[in-house]
């Protein structure tokens, strides 16, 4: 069951697999780090990574910077909105079955709180993919 969903997210990277049917400009570069937070203040969505923090007045724009952090991704292709719009539900598309097939791991195997845990964070460490499952 997870083999069909692990398949998927592991042999796609974000955004660039996400991102095949677009033209994209000039790319921009990120920092890495594990630590990645995605909040709102006042009229902004600020997306901090490390200790940099960056303002966006476009929740779409703010996601797609937001998952390429969480996937590893330093070096960002610059999109229009419509096309990051679409590139995000393509990759929350694919992140959905995995939860899904994660709980049904979860459920099979009667795995506990603890267990599912380390079953998630060695998803994570093998795919790149930090903090969104």
């Amino acid at each position: 069951m997870a083999q069909e969903a692990w398949e998927r997210i592991s042999r796609r990277r974000f955004p660039k697999d996400y991102i095949a049917d677009c033209n994209p400009g000039e790319a921009r570069d990120i920092p890495m780090s594990k630590e990645v937070l995605l909040f709102r203040k006042d009229e902004f969505a600020c997306l901090m990574i490390g200790e940099n923090t960056y303002y966006f007045t476009n929740n779409e724009e703010a996601k797609y910077y937001f998952y390429s952090a969480c996937s590893s991704a330093s070096r960002v292709p610059f999109l229009g909105i419509e096309e990051m719009r679409t590139a995000n539900r393509k990759f929350e598309a694919d992140l959905d079955c995995l939860h899904t097939d994660l709980e049904r791991i979860r459920k099979i195997n009667n795995l506990s709180d603890s267990e599912m845990s380390e079953v998630i964070l060695q998803f994570e460490n093998l795919s790149g993919i930090h903090g969104l499952l």
